[in-house]
């Protein structure tokens, strides 16, 4: 197979992107599994968010150059499709695990969860209840700030995207003011843990991350020269973004609680993968690692990454429940419970609902976007 990508919007199969999910929820996972003193899991996250802003707007500018329209109802049923069947088998396993732990359900902490308000209600409510297997529905906060974003994003691409430069300068605008907002919300209540939950889970302090994802797919396609591609190229460049990029992980390691963490952390790494990920799959000079990522291990991995992100959470925190943390047999029943559910979860529901997307638009080969 070719691995070339075309940096042309279209709905085919983008070569090597699924090896970046991979990377993305292996991140997140090793870190649960008790690396996160080492590994950077929550760039694991700030990366699905890239790559979610990414992939959506490459599939909406494919469509509006097919059609010089976009179906906002068709592109909210592909997102009801690709995320509720997981979303609500990991509740269900959920509210299952709990009866049978004869664990307290806190029925807001479920509500949270399946109306995609749970990254909020973990920043407000969730720290005051001391309530056992509360923890299920934390990973959900995510899911959260993905939803809020689609749901004003198709609008926005509608109203805007025919004036593409005033886009570009309106998306540039939000990360600003993003970045302004995680700022004064910082200085404001000062730096504590609440600032540090409140600028990482919520919605308005963390969009600027999938926004940045959108901002690459627009300029790359805007520029039609491929002038920004040459630029980002350079080898200098790269060196930069990279040496950005590690340098916002060494200091979120070493400044436990600081205003890097709450403010510019997230800003850095969304301009150091504005210019990664482009290099990654449409640069000739990375073809070699487009053939590592895109092999048949990394790719399905990617594909299941979706139901990994929420199952592995479920199945860490059931498995706490019997066996002592970060043993033996925590490690092999709950990477095993995992491994079992995100496989079925994928094989036998997931490619079958992918069909039924296909029909209001969806390119199924994609895998879907995770979330992102």
């Amino acid at each position: 197979m070719k691995n070339d990508n075309t940096i042309e919007p279209s709905t085919q199969y983008i070569f090597g992107l699924d090896g970046l999910r991979a990377l993305a929820v292996g991140l997140v996972v090793l870190s649960h599994l008790g690396l996160n003193n080492i590994l950077p899991g929550g760039f694991g996250v700030t990366l699905f968010f890239f790559i979610s802003g990414f992939l959506i707007t490459r599939l909406m500018i494919a469509e509006y150059t097919l059609t010089n329209s976009v179906s906002i109802k068709k592109f909210y049923v592909r997102r009801i499709l690709r995320l509720y069947p997981t979303l609500l088998i990991a509740i269900s396993g959920i509210l299952i695990i709990q009866l049978i732990a004869n664990c307290s359900i806190e029925v807001t902490s479920f509500l949270s969860a399946l109306f995609y308000f749970a990254n909020y209600y973990h920043i407000y409510f969730d720290s005051v209840h001391n309530i056992p297997c509360e923890h299920f529905f934390d990973v959900f906060w995510s899911l959260s700030v993905e939803e809020h974003f689609y749901l004003f994003y198709p609008v926005l691409f509608s109203l805007f995207y025919r004036r593409k430069k005033v886009f570009v300068i309106l998306l540039i605008v939000i990360c600003i003011i993003v970045l302004f907002w995680r700022t004064f919300i910082s200085l404001r209540y000062g730096i504590g843990e609440f600032v540090e939950t409140r600028t990482y889970h919520g919605t308005d302090t963390r969009i600027d991350s999938i926004i940045f994802g959108c901002l690459s797919s627009v300029i790359l396609n805007v520029d039609r020269k491929n002038r920004m591609l040459k630029i980002i190229e350079h080898r200098m460049v790269v060196f930069i973004a990279l040496g950005a990029l590690l340098c916002s992980f060494l200091l979120f390691s070493i400044f436990k609680i600081s205003l890097f963490r709450t403010t510019v952390s997230y800003s850095i790494q969304g301009l150091s993968l504005f210019v990664i990920i482009p290099n990654i799959l449409f640069s000739k000079k990375t073809a070699s690692l487009r053939n590592f990522l895109n092999a048949s291990i990394f790719s399905y991995i990617g594909k299941l990454s979706y139901g990994i992100y929420l199952y592995h959470w479920v199945c860490l925190q059931a498995t706490t429940i019997y066996y002592k943390q970060y043993s033996l047999s925590w490690y092999v029943v709950a990477i095993l419970a995992t491994t079992i559910t995100s496989i079925c979860s994928y094989e036998f529901i997931e490619k079958k609902i992918s069909k039924l997307r296909k029909q209001f638009g969806s390119n199924v080969k994609d895998g879907g976007v995770i979330k992102t």
